[in-house]
Parts: structure tokens; sequence; C-alpha cells
């Protein structure tokens, strides 16, 4: 993910959250924090919000207004926002683009007087775990794959996790292991033991022509 950058300085920025920022705002830090590679959508009543580099980045991916609140140290927060109702369609965008992202829900309602709504993340969405109907399609399955290598073996799990289709392989011919997991065609891929290394994905390319050939692949590395 392409990284932007606005307002001050990260240290600065850190020191200033325990004077300037909203209870919210502190909120959504704590929770960024636990998700930094995700673009967070994060629920404020009827609508998903977004801040600084991540509102900088999915606005203009999304076709949304980029505005701002408050200020800190100075500097405007970059700020965009989407209904609820309508969440699941901008997130499918997102992830399509090869973004993963996270969803931070709020508990009910809280009434005047009730102080800071509790939040929580729900839900980190990748390419091969979208479920909502908006982001599938029943003839084209998409399968989460672990590829592992120990020296001259070979294995891959996969699993669609909107239908529980799982599959399973073990084997001593590398030809073999690259062949069934390009039939397989995964949406996304993790890499484990000796395959540990992003730029292996690319040897598993989808075939020329399938389902998948110009979709964004995500790589993921496990040591």
């Amino acid at each position: 993910m392409s990284k932007s950058s606005s307002g001050p300085p990260r240290d600065r920025r850190d020191k200033d959250l325990k004077t300037t920022l909203t209870p919210a705002l502190r909120q959504y830090f704590e929770t960024k924090q636990s998700c930094p590679d995700c673009i967070l959508f994060f629920q404020m009543g009827d609508f998903y919000e977004l801040f600084f580099e991540d509102a900088l980045l999915a606005a203009p991916l999304l076709d949304l207004t980029l505005t701002s609140r408050q200020k800190l140290a100075g500097e405007p927060v970059p700020l965009c926002g989407v209904p609820l109702s309508a969440v699941e369609g901008y997130i499918n965008r997102l992830v399509a683009q090869g973004h993963k992202v996270a969803v931070c829900d709020q508990k009910g309602s809280p009434g005047p007087g009730a102080g800071l709504a509790q939040r929580y993340l729900s839900r980190i969405v990748t390419p091969a775990t979208v479920l909502s109907a908006e982001g599938q399609s029943p003839a084209l399955p998409k399968y989460l794959a672990a590829l592992y290598r120990d020296r001259d073996e070979y294995a891959v799990a996969a699993i669609d996790v909107s239908t529980g289709d799982f599959i399973v392989g073990r084997f001593d011919d590398f030809t073999a292991f690259q062949t069934t997991v390009r039939n397989i065609d995964p949406a996304e891929i993790l890499l484990l033991g000796e395959e540990a290394d992003p730029a292996a994905a690319a040897s598993f390319a989808p075939k020329a022509g399938s389902k998948d050939a110009a979709a964004p692949w995500a790589a993921q590395a496990f040591s």
C-alpha cells in the first residue's frame, strides 16, 4: 500500500493526542495501531469515517470528497466518509484495488450525556475474505491459499471462506505443486517456510485468460 503523509511528524502528533484530540479520535488512533497496514473504516453514528493518511489515500480511489475537521498541531485533520448502508460497496472497491480494509464498528447508540461510544475492530477484509453479496460471484470461487516449502517438499492448503470448500495437497515435485496452485487460482496467498518471500508469489501467477488473470494478488509473508 502506498503511504501518504499529512500533518505534523508522527512523534509530534502522538504527543498532541493527549491534549488536542477529541476522545473519539484518540479511540481511532488506538484502533489504527492494531491494524497499521489497513485502511480503517471507523464508525461514527450512521457513517464510517476515514482520517489522516487513510482519507488521503481512499478519497480519490472512491471518488469521495476530502474534507477536514478539527486541527492537530495547527494542521487540519483530513477526513472523508461513507454512509453505513453503502459501506460494503466501498470496501469491495478498495479490496479490488489491492488494499486491506479494517472495519471498526460502534456498539449501540449512546444517548445524551452517555459519554464516548464503545467501538471494536470487527473484521479485516482482504481479497480472499470478501463475504458480502456485492463482492462475490457464485460462479467464481475466491480461494485463500497457504503455501509451504521445506527443502524439496511442498504443500498447499486452500479454502473458499464463502462456501467452506477446502483443498489440501503435498508434493515432492515442484512442477506438480506449481500446476496445482495455478489451477486453484487463489485470490490471496500466504507464504510459509522457505517460501516466505512475497516475490515468490509471482511464480504462481494466474494462467493467462483465467478469471483472475488481471486481478491484483495480495501476498503476505510469514516467517
